[in-house]
């Protein structure tokens, strides 16, 4: 923060830059709104060090095989908040989340990251606290606020005890009692290192702490600035309903500022977004003044002169400050009663606090209001107020793995309804019912049948309860390595030839080329260069085995890591590159080279046995999926008989010596190291 400047950088910029050229190994985001569509298109392609095109399907695709990258990305969101733009379609964990008391309403991301120098490794934990919901509002159009910190291993941190605190509080809000693999994830980094400093200064300032409800939001703020006469500037959008609230009334008394400037929400035609009566309440409390941000800060870059396209501030900043000090309190907090309680009532809210390095003359960020009229009063009254008032807490989850549709229907709702009806674009699917609450039920078949088929296309479905308004549930998905692939199928050849490939780049000029809905001539002029011609199985036994050796690599190293869902993905999924798909693809082109398909089979055989070797505990618990493609693997004997010898007995003869040399184990001669 500099003099009359306030520093300002897009978020997502800000983000990329936090996590440079480290590898993202899970993510856990928090947020009120979700905009699954954004958050897929535009949010996660943040968090991988490679490009993506610009092409929503190809982008898809790319996203789809670098989340395999990473153990674990989880959404957390308010029910409530779902947004009614597009679907969900690649793996990660959604979790919908309801309070009794108000609203799940925090806005964070964590990121744990893998650091390399030289020989050393060690993990970080990126902590983004924001006031942006995860929409194309909150990344794109409004005025936010955002703090970034990063928790090292091996290094104190002050904000450790309350991020355990807060994954606690996370999964108590889940009454399903379902796994959070990415949030234990974390709670396990977290706990590596024991040392916890208390709340302290370095070098004369604050060191920044994390607020996760432990006390009413006034408590928290004003334990940072007792006994010091401080300014206070406040910026939030939204209020209480009554002018009447104590809410400021609250913060004042915990913070005995010297005065208060209070941000003014205005729409873009001028009116103000507070009722009169709070608008005169507060003109009349002594020492505080309604203000105004600077202009150019409200205005989007492409449309400077232009009072129509201002922004709209979505900001939650409280501001302590003289010529000494600065303190930001920023995140999801805003000027309302719900906002400012314990944990325990009210919404669920993060923020944290920090105290910048002074730079600078200080001063006022918000220019006192002193017009002589009245504004026009358009009021709105709290974040929440668009969004659909009736709601239900029900879950949907169907399984790939296993084809089980299944509910939960928490007792804790508004109502305790007897029958549901599960719709897509109001034609019925199927019926819940009689309802039962607070476990998992399964569903019939039937109802799986009509979701496996349906989530080809979308995740959302609407659900009406007896004479109530329809509200929509996105459905969880588990087991999607089995998910059939977004957008197309390869040969067996274009599939040896994908693994193959090294960088990502080479990965999406290949999509471009072979994916059929961009095989037309304007996207064909992305790919840079002239495909490269092979023969027959891209220069025949070479190729195979390259190829498969790359699959083999990957696999182990996704098992190594910790990826299991990577290793699931390629060896037993149903993607377009997987090996069930490889296999089948071998099978159903009987025109095709005998040979190489005997070779490649053979390839897959050999691959399967050393993963099964190695890694038996991963065998064991894909033990059904395994053995399905044993099974495809054991039709490799339907291609032997087309290979032509003078007798049947012959050509075993030939293939059993050709198969044990093949499976036979071959050492490496060892370097003289003369010769090196």
């Amino acid at each position: 923060m500099g003099e009359n400047n306030i520093a300002h950088a897009i978020l997502s910029d800000a983000l990329a830059e936090a996590i440079g050229e480290r590898k993202v190994k899970l993510a856990v985001f928090l947020t009120f709104e979700f905009d699954p569509s954004f958050f897929e298109e535009d949010i996660l392609p943040n968090l991988f060090d490679q490009s993506f095109s610009h092409i929503p399907t190809l982008k898809l695709v790319s996203l789809e095989e670098a989340l395999r990258h990473t153990q674990d990305v989880a959404v957390y969101y308010d029910r409530r908040g779902l947004s009614d733009h597009g679907t969900a379609r690649l793996d990660y964990r959604r979790i919908p989340l309801s309070r009794s008391t108000g609203y799940f309403h925090p806005k964070n991301i964590f990121l744990l990251l893998e650091n390399e120098e030289d020989d050393d490794k060690w993990e970080s934990l990126l902590v983004v606290t924001s006031s942006a919901n995860l929409t194309r509002n909150g990344w794109w159009r409004n005025l936010e606020v955002a703090d970034i910190q990063e928790v090292v291993y091996g290094e104190k941190s002050t904000l450790r005890s309350e991020l355990l605190e807060l994954i606690s509080r996370v999964k108590a809000e889940d009454p399903t009692g379902d796994e959070h693999q990415a949030l234990e994830a974390i709670r396990t980094f977290l706990r590596k290192d024991t040392e916890e400093p208390s709340r302290g200064k370095k070098h004369g300032r604050w060191l920044p702490q994390l607020y996760v409800g432990r006390e009413s939001v006034p408590d928290f703020i004003g334990w940072f600035c007792k006994g010091e006469q401080l300014n206070l500037e406040i910026i939030s959008p939204y209020f209480d309903v009554s002018p009447n609230s104590s809410t400021l009334k609250n913060l004042i008394e915990a913070m005995d500022p010297k005065e208060v400037r209070l941000f003014l929400p205005e729409e873009a035609d001028g009116s103000v977004a507070c009722s009169k009566e709070y608008f005169v309440a507060i003109q009349k409390m002594p020492r505080v003044k309604w203000g105004r941000l600077p202009e150019e800060l409200l205005r989007t870059s492409t449309q400077a002169n232009s009072k129509s396209e201002r922004r709209f501030v979505h900001a939650k900043i409280y501001r302590l400050w003289n010529q000494e000090r600065e303190i930001l309190f920023i995140g999801s907090v805003n000027l309302t009663s719900p906002a400012h309680q314990l944990g325990r009532s009210g919404n669920f809210e993060t923020g944290i606090l920090v105290e910048p390095e002074r730079s600078g003359r200080l001063t006022w960020w918000l220019t006192p209001i002193d017009e002589k009229t009245a504004p026009r009063f358009q009021p709105k009254d709290f974040e929440e107020a668009d969004q659909k008032e009736f709601w239900e807490d029900c879950s949907i989850r169907y399984h790939w793995d296993s084809g089980k549709l299944e509910y939960f229907w928490d007792s804790e709702g508004s109502i305790k309804p007897k029958r549901a009806f599960v719709k897509s674009k109001g034609v019925t699917l199927f019926a819940i019912g009689p309802i039962r609450f607070d476990r998992w039920i399964d569903l019939d078949s039937e109802a799986a049948s009509q979701m496996k088929t349906l989530l080809v296309s979308t995740s959302i479905v609407e659900v009406s309860v007896e004479r109530h308004a329809e509200f929509r549930v996105l459905v969880r998905e588990e087991g999607m390595a089995l998910k059939p692939s977004i957008l197309f199928s390869l040969t067996a050849e274009q599939i040896l030839e994908y693994w193959s490939l090294l960088s990502p780049e080479q990965r999406e000029s290949f999509l471009i080329a072979h994916i059929p809905q961009l095989g037309s001539k304007e996207f064909m002029g992305l790919v840079s260069g002239k495909q490269q011609q092979m023969e027959t199985m891209f220069d025949k036994f070479a190729g195979i085995y390259h190829a498969f050796n790359r699959l083999e690599a990957s696999v182990r190293d996704a098992l190594q890591k910790g990826r299991e869902a990577d290793a699931e993905y390629r060896l037993l999924g149903e993607k377009y590159h997987s090996l069930p798909s490889l296999i089948r693809k071998v099978l159903d082109e009987p025109e095709s080279d005998a040979v190489n398909q005997y070779v490649t089979l053979l390839c897959a055989k050999e691959v399967t046995k050393r993963i099964a070797m190695e890694f038996p505990d991963f065998q064991r618990k894909n033990r059904l999926r395994w053995k399905e493609v044993e099974g495809l693997l054991i039709r490799s004997e339907e291609i032997k008989t087309r290979f032509t010898f003078e007798t049947p007995e012959e050509r075993a003869k030939f293939l059993e010596w050709f198969e044990r040399m093949f499976f036979l184990e071959v050492a490496l001669p060892e370097a003289d190291e003369d010769e090196e």
